[in-house]
């Protein structure tokens, strides 16, 4: 764990020791097994990820809430304003249409919301 979650976490959550697990393919499956071992006692990553592997964690339970918000933006040059009026428009009918909820369902992403 690293940046800014790590900070936010440590800021936070003063009496525990945090240890970080690289992202990589299997991290996952690592988590659980520090779970089941007791090596650890709680784990922290978005939402979605999390319910993934309770299937795999029968008893334990995701806290409702956050601590932080991952915000995802989109850039473009300065010179062309009407990219930005482009992805704006484009961003809300996706919003209006239901195309972000009905992805966010399909993909079984619990705990993801659609922005306001």
């Amino acid at each position: 764990m690293t940046g800014v979650a790590e900070a936010k976490l440590s800021q936070t959550l003063k009496s525990a020791k945090l240890i970080g697990v690289p992202i990589a393919i299997g991290s996952a499956n690592r988590v659980v097994e520090m779970l089941k071992s007791g090596e650890a006692d709680a784990c922290s990553n978005l939402t979605h990820l999390l319910s993934l592997t309770q299937t795999e964690l029968p008893g334990w339970r995701i806290v409702p809430g956050n601590y932080m918000m991952t915000v995802f933006s989109i850039g473009y040059p300065k010179d062309r304003p009407a990219g930005a009026a482009y992805a704006n428009q484009f961003i809300e009918e996706m919003k209006k249409n239901g195309f972000i909820q009905h992805a966010i369902e399909r993909a079984n992403l619990r705990g993801a919301v659609v922005p306001k």
